[in-house]
């Protein structure tokens, strides 16, 4: 056995332990939760396929360009679909998903047919029209991820009066990993046998991606919830109370400091005040200037420079953010500017000063 076939089957050695390791992650089972079950599905039968396929000797038969092709195409198509699907958990559809399914089947079935045909030319035309078919494949899934992204973002941020796009940046990620897989794999099909080390430069991307893979997948089951949650249609919205009951709530809201919890969207703050997510608003608009997504944050980050004025030596500055319920430390220090006007590192310098001054 070569070095190369030796390659495969660690590599589909790899492949069937994250098989083993994705159908134990265990999902919910409620409506909701029913598309990223059918993601961990296609994903635990692309582990078991790729780790049989591994165990094949092909020291006699090389990957041909055409099986890469292939694969690369299907791979891209099963990742794209299930980062949508984290990303947003209502748009892939059986409707989306099977005529592109078709379209690579039929591809395929092409591309054997022309390899049996013993036409001079004709296996090359057609692996040649499937590369410019696979690039253009990439460019449309791009441009379809980003429009659900930002749908996605804009979504999140209006049910949660919060900012959303740090949480939605690891299924991001996740997708362009997908991405770069794609394009070694397109770059290994138009190079062809003329570089044998770079299959297994691209057996060796492909099964990191794919331990990404099962990572995201373990992760996006923790805290996917954040994402779930706002796709399900909201329930029937209480009646709302009038003005003088509603200043109350939202007074009683601020003193206990219930800005401070995470993922709880504006329609239940507005829920447990009485009213509604729309009214809240303009109540609040009306009383204090402001949504309830800015007025969050603004009490948000007052309580942190509170904490940061208060300070005696013993706090942590790198988790300061998480304190007062933000996600990432990026949006905290662009809403602490924005509030007060200079830096959290500005504002403790200052306070200290102020401190050594009294």
């Amino acid at each position: 056995m070569d070095y190369s076939y030796m390659l495969s089957v660690c590599s589909s050695a790899v492949m069937l332990a994250l098989a083993f390791i994705t159908v134990f992650v265990r999902i919910p089972h409620t409506g909701e939760w029913n598309a990223f079950r059918k993601v961990r599905l296609s994903m635990v039968a692309a582990f078991v396929l790729l780790g049989i396929s591994g165990f094949i000797d092909v020291a006699e038969q090389k990957l041909t360009s055409a099986v890469v092709l292939v694969f690369a195409s299907f791979q891209s198509l099963l990742f794209t679909c299930a980062a949508m699907a984290m990303t947003d958990t209502r748009v892939v559809t059986r409707r989306v998903v099977l005529p592109q399914f078709i379209s690579i089947t039929a591809y395929a079935a092409a591309l054997a047919a022309s390899s049996v045909s013993g036409v001079k030319g004709v296996e090359t035309a057609v692996l040649w029209v499937g590369v410019g078919l696979y690039a253009a494949q990439l460019a449309i899934y791009v441009h379809s991820y980003e429009n659900v992204y930002r749908r996605s973002c804009r979504r999140l941020e209006l049910y949660y009066a919060d900012d959303a796009t740090s949480r939605l940046l690891p299924i991001k990620k996740l997708f362009y990993a997908s991405l770069c897989v794609g394009v070694c794999a397109l770059a290994l099909v138009i190079v062809g046998d003329s570089c044998p080390l770079l299959l297994d430069v691209f057996v060796c991307v492909y099964t990191a991606y794919y331990v990404f893979v099962c990572i995201s997948v373990v992760n996006y089951r923790i805290s996917g919830g954040f994402i779930v949650k706002a796709a399900v249609k909201e329930q029937q919205k209480p009646a709302e109370e009038n003005e003088s009951n509603l200043a109350e709530a939202v007074s009683r809201w601020i003193e206990e400091k219930k800005y401070l919890l995470t993922d709880v969207s504006a329609a239940e703050i507005a829920s447990g005040m009485g009213t509604t997510s729309p009214a809240l608003n303009r109540f609040l608009k009306a009383n204090y200037g402001m949504t309830l997504r800015s007025l969050r944050i603004k009490l948000r980050i007052e309580e942190a420079a509170r904490i940061i004025d208060e300070d005696s030596g013993d706090l942590h500055y790198s988790s300061l953010f998480e304190k007062v319920g933000f996600a990432d430390r990026s949006n905290f220090h662009r809403s602490f500017v924005t509030v007060m006007g200079m830096t959290p590192k500005e504002y403790r310098e200052k306070s200290a000063v102020a401190k050594s001054a009294s």
